[in-house]
């Protein structure tokens, strides 16, 4: 089994069909949900210990996404 993470740096990259507004801090609270499952996965210990990287977004009409990098962080 592997041990989780004590700590990662979270980055958000969205893809979405057309390029228009878009809320950064609103996207944040939209994966909530994705953080809880990476943490019940086991990826990390808590996820209180994420450190959010500035959420980016393009236009990718063909092939909309959203696509999450975790890298383990140390204090």
């Amino acid at each position: 089994d592997a041990i989780p993470f004590k700590a990662a740096t979270v980055k958000l990259v969205y893809y979405r069909k057309r390029h228009g507004p878009f809320d950064k801090d609103n996207a944040l609270a939209w994966a909530k949900a994705i953080f809880d499952g990476i943490q019940d996965a086991g990826v990390v210990a808590d996820d209180s210990a994420f450190t959010f990287a500035p959420v980016e977004c393009f236009k990718d009409a063909a092939d909309p996404r959203l696509e999450i990098t975790i890298e383990e962080t140390h204090a």
